[in-house]
C-alpha cells in the first residue's frame, strides 16, 4: 500500500508542479518599487527584483533589470525557482503574429549588438543562442522553427535541440508553416515549383504535371495541389496521393473537415472526398 501511495505521488507531481507555475502570477510592490512573482494566497514566491515581469509561459517567463541605466530596455527570462537561464542582455518578445493566445517561443536578439537572432523554447527549456539573421516564431509548429539565414533563405532550427535541422536552402519570403508533418517549399535559387515536404527536410514526391500550391497549408490529412497545365486546384493526402483531382478554379485548405471551393463559377463547400456539402445541414 505504501508503495502505491508513493507511486501516486510521483504520477501527479508534475500535474502539481504545473498547476504553481499556473499560479505564480507578477506583482508590483509599492515598497520597492519592483516586479516579482506571488501566489493565489499572496505570499512572494520570487521576490519583487524585477523593473518588469511578464506571465509565465509553461516554466519560463521573461524580465528586465536596470531599465533606467541603458538607453534600451534590457530583458532576461527566469525559470519558475527565479533563477536567470537567460541573461537581460537581449531584446526578447512573444512572437505570437496575429493570435490572441501566445506561441510558447521567446525570439531573442542582443540590444544594440550583433543583428543575429534566436529563440528560447518554453516548453522544452532550449536555448538556441543567436544563430539566424531572423526567427520565425509566429510559424513554428511542434517541432520546428522557421529562421532566415543572412541572404534571407529559409531553412528550420530544432525546437528540441536548438540546432539547425532542415539547411537554409529555401525561398523565404514567406517559409513554409509546418502542418501535420508538411510543408510547402521551393528552392531559394527561384529554381523548380513548389513541393511538398516533411520535417525531416524529404520532398513528398506529386504526380507528374501536379505542383504544391505556395502558403497552402495541410488539414484533415489533404493539402491543396494544382495541375500545371490547366491552372485547376484539387486536393492530395499527404502522401502525395491525389484524393480529389484539380476540377477548382480556386481551393481554400481544409478546416474542420470542410474546404471552400468554386467550380463552373458556382462556390461550395466539399468534404475531404470532394463531395458537396448541403450547407443547410450545416450545425
Amino acid at each position: 500500500m505504501k508503495n502505491f501511495f508513493l507511486l501516486m505521488i510521483f504520477l501527479f507531481l508534475p500535474l502539481f508542479c504545473l498547476a504553481e507555475n499556473a499560479d505564480l502570477f507578477p506583482v508590483y510592490d509599492e515598497t520597492s518599487g519592483k516586479w516579482g512573482y506571488q501566489n493565489t494566497t499572496g505570499q512572494w514566491v520570487i521576490p519583487p527584483s524585477f523593473d518588469e515581469a511578464e506571465p509565465f509561459l509553461n516554466s519560463y517567463a521573461c524580465i528586465s533589470v536596470d531599465k533606467n541605466q541603458h538607453a534600451y530596455n534590457r530583458y532576461g527570462i527566469i525559470n519558475i525557482d527565479g533563477r536567470m537561464i537567460v541573461p537581460p542582455e537581449y531584446y526578447i518578445y512573444n512572437d505570437n503574429g496575429d493570435e490572441e493566445t501566445p506561441s510558447d517561443l521567446y525570439v531573442v536578439s542582443l540590444v544594440g549588438g550583433t543583428p543575429l537572432s534566436g529563440f528560447f523554447d518554453t516548453k522544452s527549456g532550449v536555448y538556441s543562442g543567436l544563430k539566424w539573421h531572423e526567427v520565425l516564431g509566429r510559424m513554428a509548429c511542434d517541432h520546428l522553427v522557421p529562421v532566415l539565414d543572412e541572404n534571407g533563405h529559409a531553412g528550420y532550427a530544432s525546437r528540441e535541440t536548438g540546432e539547425i535541422a532542415i539547411p537554409c536552402m529555401y525561398a523565404g519570403v514567406y517559409p513554409g508553416v509546418f502542418s501535420e508533418g508538411v510543408a510547402v517549399a521551393a528552392y531559394a535559387d527561384g529554381t523548380g515549383e513548389y513541393f511538398l515536404m516533411d520535417e525531416e527536410g524529404n520532398i513528398i514526391s506529386l504526380p507528374d504535371g501536379i505542383t504544391a500550391v505556395y502558403a497552402a497549408l495541410a488539414q484533415n490529412d489533404r493539402i491543396v495541389i494544382q495541375e500545371t497545365e490547366t491552372q485547376l486546384y484539387g486536393y492530395a493526402d499527404l502522401s502525395g496521393r491525389i484524393v480529389i483531382p484539380p476540377r477548382f478554379t480556386t481551393a481554400s485548405d481544409f478546416e474542420n473537415g470542410m474546404a471552400r471551393v468554386e467550380e463552373n463559377g458556382s462556390v461550395f463547400l466539399i468534404d475531404t472526398q470532394g463531395n458537396s456539402v448541403d450547407t443547410e445541414t450545416l450545425p
